[in-house]
């Protein structure tokens, strides 16, 4: 349980019991109990001359406006909490659209770069990069200028890349 809910427990109990006080008293008087059986346990005859420890009184009944108190209590923090893991998922949306926004925008802008170079440039750099990346920018290029950059590339690269280009978002 996170604290929270712990926190609201606990304010359950005391309001159905009463108070801090009453739960306090109640402990001691368990205490108490327990320790008077212990001893009767041991001294069976000592314990005949011990007086009883007061019975321990009636818990009242809580009334209906401290139930409905707790219960409107509970809700706004669940509400409140709702609340805030709302935000944080909005937020955390919000971050990512933003950044798939700049990782298309520097996609585009590296797909522009390698178009305005000559095709026996831009493959002989691509040749250093994945095929996942090469595919990325050349679908952002026009047919004509992947086309260009594509012959320039080693063929077997080319292939593979073609290849891994007609499975995409196909079911294998």
């Amino acid at each position: 349980m996170n604290r929270l809910a712990l926190a609201f427990v606990f304010a359950f109990a005391v309001a159905m019991s009463g108070g801090t006080a009453t739960i306090i008293a109640r402990a001691k008087e368990t205490q108490r109990a327990a320790l008077a059986k212990k001893k009767k346990a041991v001294k069976p005859v000592a314990a005949a001359a011990q007086p009883k420890p007061p019975p321990v009184p009636a818990k009242p009944e809580p009334t209906a406006e401290q139930k409905q108190a707790v219960t409107d209590s509970i809700a706004r923090v669940a509400t409140n909490a709702k609340a805030e893991k709302m935000a944080h998922v909005r937020a955390d949306s919000e971050a990512k659209a933003s950044g798939m926004k700049v990782v298309d925008e520097r996609r585009r802008r590296l797909a522009k770069m390698f178009a305005s170079m000559s095709a026996k440039d831009a493959a002989h750099v691509l040749t250093q990069m994945s095929d996942k990346d090469i595919e990325v920018i050349l679908a952002m290029m026009s047919e004509k200028q992947a086309a260009a950059i594509m012959s320039a590339l080693p063929t077997e690269r080319a292939a593979a890349i073609s290849k891994a280009t007609m499975h995409v978002g196909s079911v294998k």
